[in-house]
């Protein structure tokens, strides 16, 4: 494993600089903590835990129903399902990013109501990209500076109020009596040039919202755009193992987190993973950020994790095959994997399970590879 280590270290980390100043990320002194005490390693080969049983009482799942806007027209579907939630009453919360608003549906598709939409005013979101429930009292949606509060009653769910954040909030989820979000680098806010990186998640006390303390760190440089750019990432939450999770979408890395004070408890490296190359090239003073996909075969992204049963996690790779010139082909395939959240050990369970974005104990709701369409698995 050590040897394993330092090759995949060196062909991960390593800063290469060519002639026309070209500086290929991550480096390894630019990224967070990826030390050997803490790293571990996700591919198709590696079978560290045994959840045999999970993966079977998964595979039982059959598709019960496919769901979309009104359950009846199919030329109003979704305009894009970027989260889903699932209250104690197996009512399914489907977050449309295009849309900004939020579709709720029974345990067997019937629909009940839209909330939210498009707008600045109150229950309004214009950036909304997560869910999180509170308590099975509040449905909390993400929303620029702000997080939109609705309350769920036994046969409704209402406009509650709106919450001010001194930070952006692009995700947010929920342990206990702690909300978490991940807020993106917002350049305006930071002034002080000499600091070279910046906590990500910030813990707030629920009900009330205060403040409790940050961690997370971002990806460091000396330019607040390349931090700001290349620290773009996603939050979840394991409640079971008291775990915060926190992925960059720029690179293969997944950090798991104690949710009590956001220490450090592993670090996932996905060294399978196709994804572009990131390149900063420097040129008269001017820092420039591409990326290159020219060499990969696919086009992969790792979804936002969810708690699927006890300290386990579902892990998901959405791979799509990137087509040849004048040529479009459509396949696509997702790799699925089950992590321990109190170690971060892994094991790959195939690639013949749908895209799950939301989870309950008698349920699961996943989309077709398009995102249109939402399905109920039970």
């Amino acid at each position: 494993m050590k040897v394993l280590y330092q090759l995949v270290f060196v062909l991960l980390f390593l800063n290469c600089v060519d002639q026309n100043n070209r500086i290929i990320h991550p480096t390894k002194e630019n990224t967070p903590d990826i030390s050997e005490n803490y790293v571990k390693y996700i591919n198709s080969k590696i079978s560290e835990i045994n959840v045999e049983s999970l993966v079977a009482s998964i595979q039982d799942l059959k598709i019960e129903t496919g769901i979309n806007k009104s359950n009846e027209d199919y030329t109003n579907l979704f305009g894009f399902i970027i989260d889903v939630v699932i209250d104690s009453k197996n009512r399914i919360y489907i977050l449309d990013e295009r849309r900004q608003d939020v579709s709720i549906f029974s345990e067997n598709g019937e629909f009940i109501n839209t909330i939210g939409g498009k707008g600045a005013g109150p229950g309004e979101t214009e950036s909304a990209k997560s869910l999180s429930i509170y308590n099975d009292e509040w449905l909390l949606i993400n929303n620029f500076n702000r997080v939109e509060v609705y309350l769920l009653k036994e046969d409704e769910i209402i406009f509650y109020k709106t919450v001010n954040f001194d930070k952006p909030v692009s995700n947010l989820c929920v342990i206990n009596n702690t909300l978490y979000t991940y807020s993106p680098i917002a350049i305006a806010n930071y002034t002080d040039s000499d600091k070279h990186s910046f906590p990500l998640i910030h813990a707030y006390s629920m009900p009330d919202l205060n403040h409790m303390f940050s961690f997370g760190e971002s990806y460091k440089s000396e330019s607040l755009p390349i931090i700001s750019q290349l620290s773009f990432g996603e939050l979840s939450c394991n409640e079971s193992s008291s775990t915060v999770i926190f992925k960059f979408n720029r690179f293969p890395y997944m950090y798991g987190y104690s949710a009590s004070d956001g220490s450090l408890k592993w670090v996932n490296i996905f060294d399978e993973l196709q994804i572009p190359i990131v390149e900063e090239t420097r040129k008269g003073g001017q820092i420039g950020l591409g990326f290159n996909s020219k060499e990969n075969k696919y086009n992969d992204t790792v979804l936002r994790t969810k708690a699927i049963q006890d300290n386990y996690q579902l892990v998901q790779i959405d791979r799509r095959l990137i087509p040849k010139k004048n040529d479009f082909i459509s396949e696509s395939e997702v790799l699925s994997f089950i992590i321990d959240t109190s170690d971060g050990r892994s094991t790959y369970i195939g690639n013949n399970f749908p895209r799950i974005l939301g989870v309950s104990e008698e349920l699961l709701v996943g989309v077709h590879s398009d995102y249109v369409e939402a399905l109920i698995l039970k």
